[in-house]
């Protein structure tokens, strides 16, 4: 049979009669009993994404990014390598969020070099950063003569450089600036504001260590290029991290030294639209210095940042700045100790404001394992190691990297994902997501259908996401189904597991294979002619096919239970397709939350399945969601109604239909039933679908 089970699936729930809900209610039933609620996961667990050795042509050990990901309005992450591609000068990548990373562009020279900084989205679309060397120019000057460049590239991968910057032979400088090594913003006014670490007015072949703020259009044009006059006046001088703009509509940043006229520690400045810069804070021991990482706004309007070294162990601290240009140190990092607090040490990136009102932040050393560790800092300075990247060795399967310096992003399941300069499993970076909010567990998936014959079986698919094996049973029921009060049960099931790599595992009757196993677990079928399967599955997509022995039809029910919720990987994604019919004869799904309350994402998709040649598709899906006593917990009928549907495209989980329905729920442990039937009593081919968001 073949296998028909795609990803973008969804669910429809309507309004169903009382003996509905007690149908699946009795399907539940055992299963609740069966299987112990987890306990509430307070530890927060790090698994990588994506390892950066994975991408074409990397310069193994070396392919790593500074400045973290972002995460696109296409679903995907999008980032940058210093290193590595084509020509080894660097490349921008994509990530999705299933962890498939792909080269978007390889900088090659021309195009630029180096790409230190990270990317931004500006508000057309398109995704804008900076290289620090490179570029090409009309003259044909080569692009080892030019000194970087700011461009555009679409989310397709179509590269444009807009800006190159330049050394003028005549004036002996390079006068709009050179070198940068900082992200782009885009201001309310639609312009790009950036830094450059060298360069400016004040610059030469001898002297280039001064740097310029600068004020670009989206099409390339230098609008402001304010040099920093340091190290003999009390400004910047070496800006090198991406600005910030306040919520008083100036912006606002770091660099890593000026600001004092006999110590250079770096400053916290001002830098307003028109390009007037003022220094608000310039540092010198014991209150830290070398602000690698730029600033963030708190709640309070106040400025949070740290510094790379400095403080009473010289390994940094986190400090606070008032628009007036007070300061305060919050922490003094003081690294690990093997005997006492596992603090970390010399924090690169800058720090994230969260939605719990906490900054959250990287450090590039210590830890337990002395090779970085990720943070909270409360606004009042109370800190709090969430996580230390392990000591693991420096190659093998498994190791999630290590130093980490770039910026944290909160995804909207409120945990964050970040990246490693250095030391996965290939030898390179990391891309890695942190767990720190409890999630619910998916214990089990059952779908309710009337089965017919040839394409319109019940088609039931499931994804396993992780590192490790998970052990599951999937079983077909359909006889027992009649005692529960189901009229026109399927007599005889026949059930079919289809594996990534082509196996199909078979059963028709449960009691001819596995027996002992299957009994084991629990919940056996309770009829001889039904069908069970017991598998340890490896981590991917898989999908289970019900039909009737010799062409039977009618009601039968699909399920998959996690009988191992040890370990990182879970039942992440389950969803069913089949035949949608009306009264008692739509698609009745249900699942089990065990563990915490958390999201759990559903959608019912129709039309979108005719574009992938399935006949007979359903046109206008409608989706409800019940609890475990029949009481309608949310509803559905076009997911761009929903206020929940920037959760889904963050997510890369949109519908391509508009018509096609979303539910966003926070889910207590416990029973739920979702049902999808078509508006207007339509009928047609429709998927069902439940997403473990994390």
């Amino acid at each position: 049979m073949k296998n028909t089970h795609r990803n973008n699936t969804g669910s429809h729930l309507a309004a169903l009669a009382a003996r509905r809900f007690v149908t699946i209610a009795l399907m539940f039933a055992a299963s609740v009993g069966a299987f112990p609620r987890l306990a509430s996961a307070q530890t927060p667990t790090l698994t990588v994404l994506a390892d950066l050795a994975d991408l074409p042509n990397q310069d193994i050990g070396r392919s790593s990014t500074n400045f973290g990901v972002i995460l696109a309005s296409d679903g995907n992450f999008y980032g940058t390598t210093t290193f590595g591609g084509s020509a080894n000068f660097g490349t921008i990548f994509k990530l999705t969020p299933t962890g498939t990373i792909t080269t978007l562009v390889n900088f090659t020279g021309p195009n630029g070099t180096y790409p230190i900084a990270g990317l931004i989205q500006a508000s057309d679309g398109n995704l804008y950063g900076t290289t620090n060397g490179g570029g090409g120019d009309a003259n044909g000057k080569p692009f080892n003569t030019q000194y970087g460049t700011v461009f555009k590239v679409t989310l397709d991968g179509t590269l444009t450089t807009l800006f190159i910057f330049t050394f003028d032979a005549m004036a002996d400088r390079w006068p709009n600036g050179a070198n940068p090594e900082a992200a782009l913003v885009q201001g309310t006014d639609g312009n790009l504001y950036g830094t450059t670490i060298n360069g400016g007015t004040d610059s030469s072949e001898t002297n280039n260590d001064d740097g310029t703020i600068f004020k670009m259009s989206l099409t390339g044009t230098l609008l402001i290029s304010t040099t920093v006059h340091g190290p003999f006046v009390a400004d910047p001088q070496l800006p090198r991290a991406p600005l910030i703009q306040g919520r008083d509509g100036n912006f606002y940043g770091t660099s890593i030294g000026g600001g004092n006229l006999t110590y250079g520690g770096g400053t916290v400045f001002q830098f307003t639209p028109g390009g007037v810069v003022t220094v608000l804070h310039g540092f010198s021991d014991p209150e830290g210095r070398d602000p690698e990482g730029g600033v963030v706004q708190g709640s309070d309007g106040n400025l949070y940042g740290t510094t790379e070294a400095g403080g009473t162990a010289n390994f940094g601290v986190a400090y606070r700045v008032t628009p007036a240009g007070g300061f305060t140190v919050l922490h003094q990092f003081t690294g690990s100790h093997p005997t006492g607090p596992t603090d970390g040490a010399q924090p690169f990136g800058e720090m994230i404001l969260a939605r719990d009102g906490n900054f959250y932040g990287t450090t590039s050393q210590g830890g337990a394992g002395d090779l970085g560790s990720i943070f909270q800092l409360t606004p009042a300075g109370v800190y709090t190691t969430v996580y230390s990247f392990p000591n693991t060795g420096m190659s093998g399967a498994g190791i999630t990297g290590q130093q980490p310096k770039g910026t944290l992003l909160q995804t909207s399941d409120g945990n964050f994902v970040g990246t490693t300069t250095g030391s996965g499993a290939g030898g390179a970076g990391t891309v890695f997501r942190l767990n720190i909010v409890p999630q619910p567990t998916l214990l089990n998936i059952s779908t309710r259908l009337d089965v017919q014959t040839g394409d319109n079986v019940l088609i039931g698919g499931f994804i396993i996401t992780g590192t490790l094996p998970k052990k599951v049973i999937v079983r077909g029921i359909g006889p027992s189904l009649g005692t529960a009060g189901v009229s026109g049960a399927l007599a005889d099931t026949v059930l079919e597991l289809h594996e990534p790599d082509g196996t199909v595992i078979t059963n028709d009757n449960w009691k001819d294979t596995q027996e002992a196993e299957i009994t084991a677990t629990t919940v056996p079928p309770k009829n001889d002619l039904e069908s069970a399967i017991v598998a340890t599955l490896d981590p991917g997509v898989y999908t289970a096919i019900v039909s009737g022995k010799n062409g039977g039809t009618g009601i039968a029910l699909v399920e998959a239970y996690d009988l191992d919720q040890t370990g990182d990987s879970q039942l992440a994604n389950i969803s069913t397709r089949g035949f949608v019919e009306t009264g008692d004869n739509v698609m009745i799904g249900g699942f089990i939350v065990g563990g915490n309350t958390g999201s759990v994402a559903l959608r019912a998709i129709g039309p979108s399945l005719a574009t992938l040649g399935v006949t007979d598709a359903l046109v206008d899906p409608f989706l409800e969601l019940h609890d475990s006593n029949g009481a309608v917990v949310a509803s559905n009928d076009n997911w761009q109604d929903s206020a929940d549907k920037q959760v889904f495209i963050d997510n890369g989980i949109a519908p391509t239909s508009d018509k096609e329905s979303i539910i966003l729920g926070t889910l207590v442990p416990g029973s739920y039933t979702v049902i999808v039937s078509g508006v207007g009593g339509g009928t047609g081919v429709g998927l069902v679908e439940a997403y473990n968001l994390q």
